[in-house]
Formats: structure tokens, sequence, C-alpha cells
């Protein structure tokens, strides 16, 4: 695993040159498909909804790839309930989250290994990693979701994850310092 410089320049000069949150994850989804991923969504929830509104849902911004139907499922029935990456945020976990190896290690609660299984069987999302990106003001993060198969998914992984988390800490950075 090794940072792609050459490819995070690039994309580093293209999320300058434009101005709002849309617009720069518009980018991130262009270069996230160069990288071999499928899709992603970006959610942040500030401090005050996390802690005193709970009952509110998270809301999303996703690429094109992402399942929409997933999302709206997710929202309407509360999925966020059933998600190992939002009790582990909560909790104070900072380091990227591969779904399929949390389903695999057995320490998941079986309402989050089925809220798992029914992205990868009803909705596609074979492989996903989620990548939490802040605590100060709030949980933030990207999921990365893939449709490959879990050998050409590992592949994949271990040859992009460097410049993956490159690409999610520098889209959070510039939106979260933006004043746009």
């Amino acid at each position: 695993m090794a940072i792609n410089y050459a490819l995070l320049g690039k994309y580093l000069a293209e999320m300058y040159e434009v101005q709002s949150i849309e617009e720069r994850f518009q980018i991130f989804s262009r270069y996230l498909q160069i990288l071999g991923f499928t899709g992603a969504t970006y959610t942040f929830a500030p401090t005050m909804q996390m802690e005193a509104l709970r009952q509110l849902p998270m809301v999303f911004l996703r690429t094109d790839t992402f399942p929409t139907e997933f999302l709206q499922d997710y929202s309407e029935k509360r999925f966020d309930r059933s998600d190992f990456t939002v009790r582990k945020v909560l909790n104070g976990e900072t380091h990227p989250m591969d779904w399929r190896e949390y389903e695999l290690t057995g320490e998941l609660l079986n309402e989050e290994v089925e809220l798992i299984r029914l992205a990868r069987e009803r909705y596609g999302i074979l492989n996903a990693i989620s990548i939490p990106t802040t605590r100060e003001h709030g949980a933030a993060g990207m999921s990365v979701i893939s449709n490959k198969g879990d050998d050409e998914y590992k592949k994949i992984k271990q040859e992009q994850m460097d410049t993956l988390l490159a690409m999610v800490r520098v889209f959070h950075d510039i939106n979260f310092n933006s004043r746009n």
C-alpha cells in the first residue's frame, strides 16, 4: 500500500477549483471509481444532533452509483440503530471499519450482522468500508462500497487504501474548513 501521489495531486487541484461540497463530492466520486471502488456516501451529524436529537435520521451525500433504495430504507427504517459503524463512532472509533471483516469476527450484535447481510443480499453492497473523519464537532465519515467479491475487493483495498484514505481526509478537511 502506497499513496498514488500523482493521482492525489490531480484530485487536490480539482478540489480547490470548485466552491461547493456537492461539486467536490462529484470530483471525489470520479476519483473513487478510478481507484476501483463502486460508490460512496458522506455524512455529518453535529454533536447536538448526536446527543440531543438522536431520533433524527442522518443526511447523506451519495454518489450516483450508491443504491438509493438502501439509503431510503436506512433512513425510513432507522437502520442507523443497527449499524455497527454508528455504534463504534459514537464510542470513539477513529479507524476505518471494513464491514465484511467485522462481520466475520463474530464480535458484532446479531442485528448488526443482519444489516450487513441485508446490504449485500438486497442492495448489492458486497463489500464496504466506513471511514470516520472527525469527532471534534460531531460525527462525520465516508462509507465506500464495492460490488466486487471478497477476493477482488481485498486486492483493490490492498492496492488503493492509502490513496483512498488520503482522498477522504482531503474531501472532509476542505469542506469542513471551507467558508462556502
